[in-house]
């Protein structure tokens, strides 16, 4: 009786042991991020404290201690009693570097930008206004993983656009970075883009920094639109019709630049005796809208079915010209088949 009492309290020590701070090596073994982490997410290497400055960006010490241990289906946190006081991080400790990786990488967290609420982790976005418009556009980050997203940093990369410029609206940052995202949270702010006629059309980059293991860095390459010539077409793509008919169809082209547009050359990208254009000519310019006696060019595209076989007769009409954001414009061809149509 007395050793079975004695094996039952042994048992119980290690459970509390592991629940109260003792390590678990096999599960630090499973996953290399497993530690104890600040209130702002910092992850603490060692269990000690104070931790000493390692000369890697981590130290200090850590009265705001969030135990964070996890397996592949579990993340327990415990109660924190104060907010964290420790050292910055080394200025060399940045994506790239095992001390960030060290301090900052969490396996479960992830990342997602919004530009506008309309771009999903878009690779660039761009300001379509021209001097003297301006434009202002949101943005959010949102923690979408498992586990809790460690929000670095968040900022316009030296060298960029003079005219772009970030502010925050959710309130405390950006003082509050390094902050923790809890899944589902998401902090916002806004991008302004407040260009004048000498403003150049360098990109800026917007750059976060964070736990995301396949995302460290997430950029967003911030365009400004090149003053110049702009083609503008009423729409990218049209359906043109079922069965061995001819159809046609008229579009406009319009200038929304600052700049003579010209018509370099037209062209389809497939050619076949199904397709014809009544276009522009080479060399046809376009004055911007808005300047007296503008009038927008007309086009004509048209299809007639020679074979009566539709699935290879869709196509895409180009127009080249020195439009430097979009060239060539293009408005693709589909064309319906019979058992596709209304």
């Amino acid at each position: 009786m007395k050793k079975g009492r004695h094996l039952f309290w042994s048992a119980l020590l290690v459970v509390l042991a592991v629940a109260c701070g003792g390590e678990d090596p096999a599960l630090e073994q499973e996953n290399p991020n497993y530690g104890r982490f600040l209130a702002d997410g910092r992850r603490v290497v060692d269990d000690v404290a104070p931790v000493p400055d390692s000369g890697e960006g981590r130290g200090g010490d850590v009265p705001g201690l969030l135990d964070v241990r996890w397996g592949p289906d579990v993340a327990v946190v415990a109660d924190v009693a104060s907010g964290p006081d420790y050292l910055p991080a080394d200025v060399g400790c940045i994506p790239g570097t095992k001390c960030y990786e060290d301090d900052w990488k969490i396996m479960g967290s992830s990342v997602i930008i919004n530009m506008n609420e309309e771009a999903y982790n878009p690779d660039w976005y761009l300001f379509d206004v021209l001097p003297p418009a301006s434009k202002t556009i949101t943005f959010s980050i949102k923690s979408t993983g498992f586990n809790q997203l460690n929000l670095v940093d968040v900022f316009l990369a030296s060298g960029g656009n003079p005219a772009i410029s970030m502010e925050w609206t959710s309130p405390g940052l950006p003082a509050s970075l390094p902050q923790v995202l809890q899944p589902g949270e998401s902090v916002t702010g806004k991008l302004h883009y407040q260009p004048d006629n000498g403003t150049p059309a360098t990109p800026s980059v917007f750059t976060v920094w964070s736990s995301d293991p396949d995302h460290l860095v997430r950029t967003v390459l911030l365009k400004p639109k090149e003053q110049g010539p702009d083609i503008v077409l009423p729409i990218s793509a049209v359906n043109f019709g079922c069965g061995n008919y001819c159809f046609g169809q008229d579009f406009s082209i319009e200038n929304a630049g600052n700049k003579d547009l010209i018509i370099q050359s037209t062209a389809f990208e497939k050619v076949g005796g199904e397709w014809t254009a009544d276009a522009p000519g080479p060399g046809t310019v376009l004055s911007p809208k808005g300047m007296p006696g503008y009038s927008p060019l007309l086009l004509s595209l048209n299809y007639c079915d020679v074979d009566g076989n539709y699935s290879n007769d869709s196509n895409v009409f180009q127009i080249f010209t020195n439009d430097p954001d979009e060239n060539p414009a293009k408005i693709h061809l589909n064309v319906m088949l019979p058992d596709g149509c209304p």
